[in-house]
């Protein structure tokens, strides 16, 4: 039981990481004209780099728990994603988007017990 709590944790933060990358690819690609200043920009490689350690947390915990209790807490990462773009990117939220994460959260939180 332990163990589980651990890497349900462990899954949480690298649902984080992943939502970082997304953060970061972003803002790459608002501040590049094209491919070509894509590729210089350093928020592209920091943002490879968070869906790699995302990524490859992913594979570790998925290999060591169960998949039909662990994979479905991959959907938070909709939920980080939400918050840090209202915070850093000053995207708006409505009633129907926080609705939507509160359905996420029980979602995960009843699949995940």
């Amino acid at each position: 039981m332990l163990e589980m709590l651990l890497f349900i944790v462990i899954m949480i933060i690298s649902t984080f990481f992943g939502a970082l990358g997304s953060l970061k690819f972003k803002r790459a690609a608002n501040n590049s004209q094209s491919l070509f200043f894509l590729i210089k920009n350093v928020d592209f490689y920091i943002g490879g780099i968070l869906f790699s350690i995302a990524f490859g947390t992913y594979l570790l915990i998925l290999n060591k728990g169960d998949l039909s209790s662990l994979f479905p807490l991959t959907s938070i990462t909709y939920v980080w994603t939400c918050i840090l773009s209202v915070k850093y990117l000053k995207e708006k939220m409505n009633f129907m988007k926080w609705l939507g994460i509160f359905f996420i959260m029980l979602g995960v939180f009843l699949v995940a017990l």
